[in-house]
């Protein structure tokens, strides 16, 4: 709550008018003191945000507010139940996973977890819900990867859907997902699950992450680095917008970040990286977009983004 109050001053010099309010984080911590009795049974709880007075300074201050719910990577679940949920390594008939923990998207118990939590954020007051990590694991040592809450003949495509429209049926607020931004130029489904026409049919904004630090080099090669970026968030936004056929608005996540090679950059270049990037976001007609720094410090922010905030969303 701090955090945000301290945030305020950098929100209205800049024009924006929403927040993402991280209420379940990538660790299963839900950050706020809930009702819910489950969350409290797997030991998940840690009051950081003071929910009921931040949904009031939001209103206040005319700030729309996203709660974020990070759903199928959950170290609390995972553990639960001696892994009940968790997803198999069937080589060494364990818990897969070394670095990250994951629960089994094909639980409906575990779909049932997550909406539990977004229904109580939509009675609190919480203008709308982000589904982050709706994917399937994707990184280490697939080879043994298996899930043992997979119906016979359930696809992954299949379980994202039927999650994504139980959550369609039990929320009423507008609900955002967040989605590799490679969907947008390749089939992905067999790997993460994500199919970008399939669940825009369920959701209302689709938040393509674009960051350009992740594609490879290759990709939309030019010999400007900063204005493939905007070219990557041009095009990106345009096919987004084609492959849904209207169903979402596509809102994207900026890298409001540096990373590797990027971190050679300096003030001004790294300030003309992030607007080139909201250029080709603007330029494409998307609906508005969301600064990302998982760290919080938006230092490439050098001068307002005023300018380039005309649209309502």
């Amino acid at each position: 709550h701090k955090r945000f109050e301290d945030h305020l001053g950098f929100i209205k010099k800049n024009g924006i008018n929403a927040v993402v309010i991280d209420f379940k984080d990538d660790n299963g911590v839900v950050a706020y003191d809930t009702a819910l009795l489950m969350p409290r049974k797997i030991g998940a709880v840690r009051e950081r945000i003071k929910i009921k007075s931040l949904i009031e300074k939001a209103a206040e201050n005319e700030i729309y507010l996203i709660g974020r719910i990070v759903v199928f990577k959950d170290q609390r679940l995972y553990q639960y139940n001696n892994h009940q949920y968790a997803v198999w390594d069937r080589l060494k008939n364990k818990p897969w996973g070394d670095r990250e923990s994951w629960v089994d998207p094909f639980s409906p118990e575990v779909w049932e977890y997550n909406i539990a939590i977004a229904e109580e954020l939509e009675r609190l007051g919480v203008d709308e819900i982000q589904f982050d990590y709706i994917r399937f694991p994707t990184d280490g040592d697939l080879s043994g990867l298996s899930f043992r809450h997979q119906p016979a003949g359930m696809m992954k495509v299949d379980a994202l859907e039927s999650f994504m429209a139980m959550a369609r049926e039990r929320l009423t607020v507008p609900i955002s997902i967040d989605l590799y931004g490679f969907n947008c130029w390749y089939r992905m489904e067999g790997l993460t699950g994500q199919n970008l026409e399939l669940l825009s049919a369920y959701v209302d904004v689709i938040c393509p992450m674009f960051y350009p630090s992740h594609f490879p080099d290759s990709f939309l090669k030019s010999g400007d680095y900063l204005e493939r970026a905007k070219r990557i968030y041009y095009e990106g936004s345009i096919r987004a917008k084609e492959l849904t056929w209207g169903e979402s608005i596509i809102r994207p996540y900026l890298q409001a970040f540096l990373i590797g090679r990027e971190l050679r950059m300096e003030a001004p270049e790294y300030s003309e990286y992030l607007i080139k990037q909201i250029e080709g976001t603007i330029s494409a007609s998307a609906a508005g977009f969301t600064l990302w720094n998982n760290s919080n410090r938006y230092y490439m922010v050098r001068k307002p983004l005023t300018p380039y905030l005309g649209v309502e969303y």
